[in-house]
């Protein structure tokens, strides 16, 4: 496994990670597999652009503010955006994101060198059914 792609993948799904918690959307773990793909669960309660800015963030990191060359792991964040937000969400959502990336890049690098390490971190609870 090439490791600029564990690191992209960690600072992909530490992004959304960061975006949401700064949304106060509880998100529940973050993981890293060892072949380079990684997620991260949250409640999928919240408004559909704070939703959709949490989708737009890994990609919008990686391309715009990475610390490794880009490597394109957005295929399922693309999907989910088309899916549940439609593509015209997208720029107003890239924006949202774009401000809070900024604002948090080093939490964002903090969390994606934690999970490099750890590869699963567990944040809270996701509540009973």
């Amino acid at each position: 496994m090439n490791g600029h792609q564990l690191r992209a993948c960690a600072e992909h799904e530490a992004a959304h990670a960061i975006v949401a918690l700064h949304h106060r959307v509880p998100v529940y773990d973050i993981h890293l597999r060892s072949n380079g793909t990684g997620y991260t669960t949250r409640s999928a309660h919240c408004a559909r652009p704070v939703s959709a800015a949490i989708t737009a963030a890994g990609d919008l990191w990686q391309r715009e503010y990475g610390t490794v060359p880009y490597i394109d792991l957005a295929c399922d964040d693309l999907r989910t955006m088309e899916r549940e937000h439609g593509f015209g969400s997208l720029w107003s959502a890239e924006r949202d994101a774009r401000r809070i990336l900024v604002q948090r890049r080093s939490a964002i690098l903090a969390l994606a060198d934690r999970l490099m390490t750890e590869r699963t971190i567990r944040l809270a609870l996701p509540p009973a059914a």
